[in-house]
Order: C-alpha cells, then structure tokens, then sequence
C-alpha cells in the first residue's frame, strides 16, 4: 500500500514475468505480440501484475 491507504501496483520488468510466470524472456515478449498488457518507456516494456492477472482471467484471446 502507499502512503493514502490504496493498493500500489506492481511494476515489473521483463525478466521479473517470466520468473513469475515460469517461462522464459523470449516467451514474456512472444506473449506481448499477442496482447500481453505492457507500457513502452522509451525502448524498455513494463508490466503491471493486476493488468497481466486480469488478461489472464479473461484468456489471451480477448
């Protein structure tokens, strides 16, 4: 939680997905190809965990 009492999100990077997931690196951007959330900060991806969770429930197809 920060500071006001509200859940902080998890930032991760690459390499932090795919220990999470179990899979590796190449598969994390293989994943991003097929929708996998992620934001572009200049060359670099992050993840936020809920957004994966989320994409996860509803299927990769949607």
């Amino acid at each position: 939680m920060d500071g006001n009492g509200t859940p902080s999100a998890r930032i991760m990077d690459a390499q932090d997905v795919a220990r999470w997931l179990r899979v590796s690196k190449r598969q994390v951007y293989r994943l991003v190809a097929h929708g996998l959330p992620h934001v572009r900060l200049g060359t670099r991806l992050r993840f936020v965990e809920e957004d994966i969770r989320d994409w996860m429930r509803r299927g990769p197809s949607s």
